[in-house]
């Protein structure tokens, strides 16, 4: 599935430098939802970097007996207030809230 989705990626972004590193023969039982968040992350990751070639490498791997995907990008860090957002550290409101569901997505 994450081989797929780079690959869709990349046709849809031929400048970026996108890669795989498949660590372990991990299974996972994904559903659409899964695909979403996925593509999400790489498409987010390759429009957000301000450099004429982004480079996005995904990480898949065992950890504790769970897959986990990474998505390493060389684009700017997501910033800090996004961040407490989706840790619930602060409120949101009407007027105050993260600057899209994307990331909330991808959690």
């Amino acid at each position: 599935m994450v081989e797929e989705t780079i690959e869709e990626i990349q046709s849809e972004y031929p400048e970026a430098e996108l890669t795989v590193d498949i660590q372990s023969d991990t299974s996972v039982n994904a559903d659409r939802g899964l695909r979403y968040a996925v593509n999400h992350a790489l498409e987010n990751a390759v429009v957000h970097d301000d450099h004429k070639t982004p480079i996005v490498t995904v990480v898949v791997k065992e950890t504790a007996g769970q897959g986990e995907i990474q998505v390493i990008d060389s684009g700017p860090v997501i910033p800090d207030v996004e961040i407490k957002v989706l840790k619930e550290e602060v409120s949101t409101s009407t007027t105050y809230h993260g600057s899209g569901v994307g990331l909330w997505v991808m959690q």
